[in-house]
This record gives structure tokens, C-alpha cells and sequence, in this order.
């Protein structure tokens, strides 16, 4: 169990906010909270497996169903898939410095979308679902607050990850974040949920996830059933012309470095 993973400076801290009720946000200034909302966020990252493992991290691939995905950090990642989209064999290259991501089926170039929010935003908030925090990507922190899920009482650590918010939640007793909640405008559009952690080069990650609710402003929804197995490997050798014209969807291994 991941518990075994917590260093004893996380279970006194979790501890000393059980003891005294957890946390009371009512009356509390903005730097009060933000100071409480920051002992909570050290304390989850401590029992992931530490701010240094963390920050060693320098790229991601994540496997789900059919779907692969590398993250190069900060700025630049590559999809591909097959069932997303209703279609054949696709891949998504997103380009973080130039605003652009790119879509594209076995042919070429299907769609190009710019933004200027994939580095802010969308990148950053892909990655921390999982990681929490790596040496380029940090959540800002707004308040922790006590809460009941039916009859499980969790801890919600309110941040903003490019101005829009989202929330970690985690069962205090194992510090492991078990959903994450994604807001636009206010109101609550979709949930991550996530399970059966286990160690990858020391850093606990979930090898089960489920997702429900839109993709930002509702352009489409999507939803991944409970326990949908997935695994995470670090620091991969990866060809860096992946990111380079020309695009087409070829197969999930198209990332790996040629001999």
C-alpha cells in the first residue's frame, strides 16, 4: 500500500490537522489560507515521494487503452491513439512555444490549433493530474479545506494552474490524491479519479483512472471508465523530429529514438 511510502514528517503533519479538526477556512485571510493550503501541499508531495524525485522528471510516457502519450517538459507533447476521435489511427503534437497544436490521421495534417495557453494552461495541467508538481510546473495555492465525500472525509487543496482552478483531493490517513476536480467558470466540468498506486523510480503513481465531463468550455465530453488500467515510465529516450513536420499518425512507438 502506498502508505508505507510516508516519511514520518507527513504522518505528524497529517496528524496535528486530524487532531485539531482539520482545517478552518471561514475568517481566514488569503495568506492564512495560502499558508495552510502550502503546509497541506508539502505534505502530499513528501508522501508521492518528494520535491528532488520530482524535479528529476524530464519526460512522461503514459499508456491507457489505446492511447499513448509523451510529454516532453515543459513545453511540448505527442498523442497518438486510435478511438478518440471516431476514427482511424490519429496523433495530436502540441508545440508550446509556438501556441500550436496539430492534428493528424495516417495521411497528414487533419486540423492546426492555436492558443495561447498551451504553456499557461494545458500542457502544465496535464501533467500536474498525476505528477503534482515538477521542477517547471507548480499549482498556485488558494486554500485546503475538510470535506465529506458520502461518508469518506478528504482534505481539497484549491490551486490555480493558469488562472483556472482545480482541486486535489486526498484522504488525510494515506495522502495519496484520489480525484481532481477541473472548474471553468466557475462550476465543476470534469473529474479525475485515480487508484491503485504504485512506485515508478521512486514517485507514487496511480495505475488505475477513470475521467468524467467535458474538455474545457465543452467543446466535447469525454469519459473514461472506473479502473482503466494505466502506466508511466520517466525520463525516455524519445526522437525529438517527432515534433517535426511532417505529421502523420503512424504507430504508438513512433516516439522512441531510432537505432
Amino acid at each position: 500500500m502506498a502508505n508505507k511510502g510516508i516519511i514520518t514528517m507527513t504522518i505528524a503533519i497529517s496528524c496535528l490537522l486530524l487532531t485539531f479538526g482539520g482545517y478552518n477556512v471561514i475568517g481566514q485571510t488569503k495568506d492564512q489560507a495560502k499558508r495552510e493550503a502550502e503546509l497541506a501541499w508539502n505534505a502530499l508531495v513528501a508522501a508521492k515521494g518528494g520535491r528532488e524525485k520530482l524535479k528529476n522528471v524530464n519526460s512522461i510516457i503514459r499508456r491507457w487503452s489505446t492511447m499513448t502519450e509523451l510529454n516532453v517538459l515543459p513545453n511540448y507533447q505527442w498523442t497518438w491513439g486510435l478511438h478518440l476521435f471516431g476514427g482511424p489511427a490519429f496523433i495530436i503534437i502540441t508545440d508550446g512555444p509556438k501556441g500550436i497544436c496539430t492534428v493528424a490521421n495516417e495521411k497528414g495534417v487533419t486540423d492546426v490549433i492555436r492558443s495561447d495557453e498551451y504553456t499557461t494552461r494545458f500542457l502544465p495541467r496535464d501533467v500536474l493530474t498525476f505528477m503534482l508538481e515538477t521542477r517547471w510546473y507548480k499549482p498556485e495555492l488558494v486554500q485546503v479545506s475538510r470535506q465529506l465525500i458520502g461518508k469518506r472525509k478528504v482534505d481539497v487543496i484549491q490551486t490555480l494552474v493558469g488562472g483556472a482552478r482545480i482541486d486535489f483531493v486526498y484522504e488525510p490517513e494515506e495522502m495519496m490524491v484520489r480525484e481532481v476536480w477541473f472548474y471553468y467558470e466557475g462550476s465543476l466540468i470534469r473529474k479525475y479519479g485515480l487508484g491503485e498506486y504504485k512506485l515508478v523510480d521512486g514517485i507514487w503513481m496511480p495505475h488505475k483512472f477513470s475521467v468524467v465531463g467535458a474538455v474545457d468550455r465543452d467543446i466535447f465530453s469525454i469519459e473514461i471508465k472506473p479502473d482503466t488500467p494505466v502506466t508511466f515510465e520517466f525520463n525516455v529516450d524519445y526522437d525529438p523530429k517527432i515534433f517535426e513536420p511532417p505529421f502523420k499518425a503512424t504507430t504508438a512507438d513512433a516516439w522512441k529514438r531510432k537505432p
